[in-house]
């Protein structure tokens, strides 16, 4: 069931540019870089310059090439599954890939540390996939649609991009059930075995039977 308000399927970006920022391995590969180029320097040996320069247009080719994986990709929100406190929420989405390359090492999750993450090993150019992201909600009420944060280190780990997408939808969740009231239970009178025989309700003493309708009733 789908408890939805707002422009359903529409997604509004949060930030319609890519960050990019080296990882650890990254910045390690610069302080290498850097060695490589004064040990060069300083021997002037023309082998180590060469190997400095190649390794820095793979450096800078990385970098183009992370940024490039998330630049034509979009996020659609599609639906989301009723729920309760404390229970598991679950979110539909749909990425669209509008570029010319495959995207490839993709990872979404929602801005919320109880979220699960989901992993795209590829995705071809102009196709789509769904996918779906859930969380533990803590408090009950009316709440938008999370955030959906998608990152990438593709492809040598280098750099890792980044994007946000914000939906316009919200969503429900409910209060969580308490207490240890039984179901009211059903039992056949011994009298009448007929489908329309008489039926006592435990716990509602008001009803008294289900018989045939009787002219003057």
């Amino acid at each position: 069931m789908v408890f939805t308000k707002g422009k359903k399927g529409v997604s509004g970006l949060a930030s319609p540019r890519v960050y990019i920022v080296p990882t650890g391995f990254g910045f390690a590969f610069v302080g290498l870089l850097t060695a490589i180029v004064l040990t060069g320097a300083t021997y002037g040996n023309n082998l180590v310059f060469s190997l400095s320069f190649l390794l820095m247009a793979l450096f800078v080719v990385s970098m183009i090439k992370t940024n490039n994986n998330l630049k034509k990709l979009h996020v659609r929100f599609l639906s989301v599954n009723e729920s309760e406190v404390g229970g598991l929420t679950d979110f539909h989405f749909e990425v669209i890939n509008e570029g010319r390359f495959i995207a490839q090492a993709l990872q979404f999750r929602l801005r919320d540390p109880s979220t699960t993450e989901h992993l795209v090993v590829e995705l071809k150019p102009q196709t789509t996939m769904t996918f779906r992201l859930s969380a533990s909600p803590e408090k009950r009420g009316l709440f938008k649609v999370p955030r959906v944060h998608l990152r990438s280190v593709y492809p040598l780990g280098l750099f890792r991009s980044w994007r946000y997408f914000q939906s316009d939808a919200d969503y429900y969740v409910y209060p969580k059930p308490s207490g240890h009231r039984p179901i009211p239970y059903l039992s056949l009178s011994s009298e009448k075995k007929s489908p329309l025989s008489s039926l006592t309700v435990g716990g509602y003493e008001d009803f008294r039977e289900h018989r045939r309708y009787v002219p003057g009733d």
